[in-house]
C-alpha cells in the first residue's frame, strides 16, 4: 500500500515521480532477489485560494465636480491559484466604468456635489477557477466642492413701512440667502446711508439713527451676500423703506364733480374714467363707489372705474355716483366726489310699424289724390322717421308721403288691368347723422274692386264710374252694416317723458304717486284701456299699477334714489293695440326736495 503521509501542494510540487523496489529474502539471507517499478503522481489544482487586493480592501479618492476624467484609481488583485481575475463594480452607478482586465476606474458622467456629496462603489474582483472565488474592496470617492452656485436671497426685495418715530437700535428687518455649495454668507449694505447697519453674520438691520418723515419719505438700501470662496460670488436684494406719518390729511380729489358722457352703446369692459384723489400724508388710498348702481365698479387702488353693465339712455338718462377716497391712516380719513354720467342717444332700436299688414279695398273709380291709408310708426330713440314704397308699386299708382304715413293713390285704378296691389313698404330712423340707419317694412295689400259690375239697389254706383263705355246697372238694395275694427291705439293723456317727485313716506305708506290716463277712439272691446308696467329700474317689485285705472302705488320700502319705468296702455281688441310712456319717479326726504332730495 502506497500511502499520503504529508500534504500536498500544486504550487509548490505540480508531480511526484517514485521509484519502488521489492525484494525477497533469499536464502538465510542470502542470495536476496530484487525488482523495482515507476509511480507517476500528478498533483491536481484545487482553486483554494480567492483573490487578494494588493493595497487593501478600502481605496479612497477625490474627485472634483462637474468634470469627466480617466483612471480616478486603479484596483489590483492577485490570486494564490494564479488564475486570471476579472474586476467589476457590484453597485450600478452610470457615473462609472471599471476596466475587467486592468482594473482601472474611469469617471465617465460628471457628479454634482449638491446632489451627492460622497459616492460608495463595491469593486469586485473574480478569478476563473472552478468554482469560481471572489473577494471585494469599497472604493469611497470623495467630491470636492467648486464654487458654482450664487448666494440666493430668499426675496427679490424687502418692503418695509417704518414710522419716523421707531426707536434707534431696534431690528427693523432680518434678510436672508443661503448658498448651494453650502459656503459660509457674509452680509452688507452698499449703499451710502447711515441710518441702517447691517450683522455681517445673521442679515439682522438695525436702526441706528432717528427718521425724518419731512426730509425723507422713502429710502432704499442695496444689501449684498457673499460667499467665503475665492473667487468669492455673491448677489443682492433691495430694502424698500417707506416712512409713514401722522394722519393729519384728508384726501382730496382732483375735482369735486366729474362730469361723463357716455353712449348708451359703451362697451362692457371699458374704462370711462379715472379719478384721482391725493393725501397729504401721502398715505395708501382706497376707492370705493357708495351709490347702489350696478352699472359701474371702481378700482379700489387706482380709482380706475369701469363699465360692467350695459347702458339704455331709454331707461336713464343720467346717473350720479358717489365715490369715496380712504386713506390708511389710523384712524382713517376719507372724502367724497360726484360722478354726473350722461347716457347719450345711440341708435339701438329699429322703428316699428303699428300692422306688419295692412289689408284694404278700393273702388277702381276712387278719385286720384285720395289718400287711402294712413301708416303708423314708432321709434324708442324718438328719431325722425321716413316711410317709402319698397316694391309692389304697378305704374307707380300710389306715393308714401314720406313723413306723414298717408298712402295716396296718384293713377287711376282698373281692376281689368290690375285687380290688386301687394305693396312692401319701409319706414326708417335717420339714424346718426347718417349712420346707423334702422328700417322696418310691412305689406300693404289692395284689392281694387271693380265698379262696373256692381250695381246698388238705391240706383247710385258705389263709387264714380271712369269714363268709357256706358255702365250697366240694375236696382238693388245694399244694407251696410259698419263693423268697427280695431284701427285707433290708445292715446296718453301726457307726453311720452314724464317724471314725478314723492317723499319717503308716501313711499313707505303706499300712497298713488301717478295716475295714467289714456283715451281709445274705437268701441267696445277695441276701446277699453288696461294699463301694465314694465322694466322698472332699480327694484322690479318697487311699484305696482291699477290695470283697469291706470294708478301707480309703491310698495316696501325705497332702495334707490330715482327709478324708471314704462307705462303700458294697451285695448283690448282681437289684435291689441298699445301705447306707453316713460315715467321718472325721484325719491325725496322731505316734500319740495332741495337737498334732502335723495337724487
Amino acid at each position: 500500500e502506497l500511502v499520503l503521509l504529508g500534504s500536498l501542494d500544486h504550487e509548490t510540487t505540480p508531480s511526484y515521480e517514485l521509484v519502488i523496489e521489492v525484494s525477497d529474502g533469499g536464502i538465510d539471507g542470502d542470495n536476496v532477489l530484487s525488482a523495482s517499478a515507476t509511480v507517476n503522481i500528478t498533483v491536481l489544482d484545487v482553486n483554494e485560494f480567492s483573490p487578494q487586493f494588493d493595497d487593501g480592501v478600502v481605496f479612497q479618492v477625490a474627485v472634483e465636480e462637474e468634470t469627466t476624467r480617466d483612471n480616478i484609481v486603479t484596483v489590483s488583485a492577485t490570486d494564490g491559484d494564479h488564475d486570471v481575475i476579472t474586476y467589476s463594480i457590484a453597485s450600478a452607478d452610470e457615473h462609472f466604468a471599471i476596466s475587467a482586465s486592468t482594473g482601472q476606474i474611469d469617471l465617465v458622467q460628471s457628479l454634482d456635489r449638491e446632489t451627492a456629496q460622497e459616492v460608495r462603489l463595491e469593486v469586485w474582483a473574480t478569478d476563473n477557477g472552478t468554482p469560481t472565488r471572489l473577494s471585494s474592496a469599497e472604493v469611497f470617492i470623495t467630491i470636492t466642492n467648486i464654487n458654482d452656485n450664487v448666494p440666493e436671497f430668499d426675496q427679490e426685495t424687502y418692503p418695509l413701512v417704518l414710522a419716523e418715530s421707531a426707536t434707534v437700535g431696534i431690528t427693523v428687518l432680518t434678510v436672508s440667502a443661503s448658498d448651494g455649495d453650502d459656503d459660509e454668507i457674509t452680509y452688507s449694505i452698499a449703499s451710502a446711508d447711515d441710518h441702517f447697519a447691517i450683522n455681517a453674520s445673521t442679515g439682522q438691520i438695525d436702526l441706528v439713527k432717528s427718521l425724518d418723515r419731512e426730509s425723507v419719505e422713502e429710502m432704499r438700501l442695496v444689501v449684498w451676500a457673499t460667499d467665503n470662496r475665492t473667487p468669492a460670488r455673491s448677489s443682492s436684494a433691495e430694502v424698500f423703506i417707506t416712512i409713514t406719518n401722522i394722519n393729519d390729511n384728508v384726501p382730496e380729489f382732483d375735482q369735486e364733480t366729474y362730469p361723463l358722457a357716455l353712449a348708451e352703446s359703451a362697451t362692457v369692459g371699458t374704462t370711462v374714467l379715472t379719478v384721482s384723489a391725493s393725501d397729504g400724508d401721502d398715505d395708501e388710498i382706497t376707492y370705493s363707489i357708495a351709490s347702489a348702481d350696478d352699472h359701474f365698479a371702481i378700482n379700489a387702488n387706482t380709482g380706475q372705474i369701469d363699465l360692467v353693465k350695459s347702458l339704455d339712455h331709454e331707461s336713464v338718462e343720467e346717473m350720479r355716483l358717489v365715490v369715496w377716497a380712504t386713506d390708511n391712516g389710523t384712524p382713517a380719513k376719507s372724502s367724497s366726489a360726484q360722478v354726473i354720467v350722461t347716457v347719450t342717444n345711440v341708435n339701438d332700436n329699429a322703428p316699428e310699424f303699428e300692422q306688419e299688414l295692412y289689408s284694404l279695398s278700393l273702388a277702381e273709380s276712387t278719385p286720384v289724390r285720395t289718400t287711402v291709408l294712413q301708416v303708423n310708426a314708432s321709434d324708442v330713440d324718438s328719431a325722425v322717421l321716413t316711410f317709402s314704397i319698397v316694391s309692389g308699386n304697378t305704374a307707380n299708382a300710389f306715393s308714401l308721403t314720406p313723413r306723414s304715413g298717408e298712402l295716396v293713390l296718384l293713377g287711376s285704378l282698373d281692376h281689368e288691368t290690375t285687380p290688386g296691389y301687394k305693396l312692401v313698404i319701409k319706414v326708417s330712423d335717420g339714424g346718426i347723422d347718417g349712420d346707423n340707419v334702422l328700417s322696418a317694412s310691412a305689406t300693404v295689400n289692395i284689392t281694387v274692386v271693380d265698379t262696373t259690375t256692381s250695381t246698388c239697389r238705391s240706383g247710385r254706383p258705389l263709387a264714380p264710374v271712369m269714363s268709357g263705355p256706358p255702365a250697366m246697372s240694375a236696382m238693388a238694395e245694399v244694407l251696410v252694416s259698419v263693423v268697427d275694427i280695431n284701427d285707433h291705439s290708445p292715446v296718453l293723456a301726457v307726453n311720452k317723458y314724464t317724471s314725478v317727485q314723492v317723499t319717503t313716506s308716501d313711499f313707505v305708506s303706499g300712497r298713488p304717486v301717478y295716475r295714467a290716463q289714456a283715451t281709445d277712439a274705437d268701441s267696445g272691446d277695441n276701446g277699453t284701456v288696461r294699463y301694465s308696467l314694465s322694466r322698472i329700474r332699480v327694484d322690479p317689485d318697487a311699484f305696482v299699477i291699477d290695470e283697469e285705472s291706470g294708478v301707480v302705488t309703491p310698495r316696501g320700502t325705497p332702495v334707490s334714489r330715482f327709478y324708471v319705468m314704462v307705462i303700458h296702455a294697451k285695448d283690448g281688441g282681437q289684435t291689441p293695440r298699445s301705447t306707453y310712456m316713460y315715467l321718472f319717479v325721484k325719491v325725496c326726504r322731505y316734500p319740495g326736495g332741495g337737498w334732502f332730495c335723495l337724487l
